[in-house]
Formats: C-alpha cells, sequence, structure tokens
C-alpha cells in the first residue's frame, strides 16, 4: 500500500508541475493564454508513466520512452499498407531504423535493470513499478511467484508504456 502511495503522489506532482507551468503562462501573458490541452496531456502522461515506471531513473526513463514513441509512430505508418509475408525480415530503411530503435530500447532497458540489481543491496529495487516487477521476481520469492525473465520484463514495461501513453492522454483530452 505504501508504494501505491508513493505512485500517487508522483502523479500528483507531475499534475501540480504541469498546472504551475500553465499559472506562470497566464501570468506572462496577462491573464490570457492559448493551451493546447492535447499535446500537454501528451506530455503529461509521458511524465507520469517515466516517473512512475522508472522513478529515480527519470531522465533514462524519459530516453525509452521518446525511442517506444519513434517505434510506434514506425508501427503504426504500416498500419494502412499491405503487408507482404516476411517482408519485415528484409533489410529496408524502415526495417533498420526499426531495428536499431528496438536494440536501442532494449539496450537502455536493461542498463537501468542492470544498475537496479547491482544496487539492490544499497538501496533496494526502487518504488516504482519496475522495482516492483524486480522485487516480484527476485530469488527470494521464486517459490511464490513464477520466476520473469529479463525479456518478460522489458516487454512488460515497453506494454505499460504503449497501453498507458495513448489511452491516459485521450481520455484527459
Amino acid at each position: 500500500m505504501d508504494k501505491l502511495k508513493m505512485m500517487t503522489m508522483t502523479m500528483s506532482d507531475c499534475s501540480r508541475s504541469m498546472m504551475s507551468e500553465w499559472e506562470s503562462e497566464l501570468g506572462a501573458k496577462g491573464g490570457l493564454a492559448e493551451i493546447e490541452l492535447s499535446r500537454r496531456f501528451e506530455e503529461l502522461t509521458a511524465n507520469v508513466i517515466s516517473h512512475t515506471v522508472f522513478g529515480s531513473s527519470y531522465k533514462e526513463g524519459k530516453q525509452v520512452f521518446l525511442a517506444q514513441r519513434e517505434l510506434q509512430f514506425l508501427a503504426f505508418s504500416t498500419f494502412l499498407t499491405v503487408q507482404v509475408p516476411g517482408f519485415s525480415y528484409l533489410p529496408t530503411m524502415k526495417n533498420f531504423k526499426t531495428w536499431s530503435l528496438d536494440k536501442k530500447v532494449r539496450g537502455m532497458l536493461m542498463d537501468i535493470i542492470k544498475t537496479r540489481h547491482a544496487n539492490k543491496d544499497v538501496v533496494g529495487y526502487g518504488n516504482d513499478l519496475l522495482g516492483l516487477l524486480l522485487e516480484a521476481c527476485a530469488p527470494e520469492h521464486r517459490e511464490s511467484h513464477p520466476q520473469l525473465s529479463m525479456d518478460e520484463i522489458i516487454d512488460e514495461c515497453k506494454t505499460f508504456f504503449f497501453a498507458g501513453h495513448d489511452t491516459t492522454s485521450h481520455l484527459l483530452t
């Protein structure tokens, strides 16, 4: 329950920060300002997701998020085109870009996870979603929970980004 409260506080802090920015804009423009809510809510949800998934590694999480977002746009760009079986394995510019981004995302997530494992005795796994996943998969919990592989943990982080970002920002808008 304590970790849930901590994540709720993080979400609240991110929202307050956004509201402070809006108040500053209003003050600077004499009380009248046009604020594009759709873009701002996308920024807010990206900020909240990066903080709640990666906590203290927020800056690294933000980089992962941006690379994930680029991968998402590449995936959606093929949505309306006819897909030829096996085409995704051909060395095209788009496939190279996709492979490169996927490798970058996986590498950044692996670095964050390795750092968490290396520092677990000093600071624990962390009070964020990634910390909860790593703690649940720790060897001392192995008997009560099935062990997740590194690939599964990375996929869970990626799913949290994809599932949470667009749906939440659209709901807020």
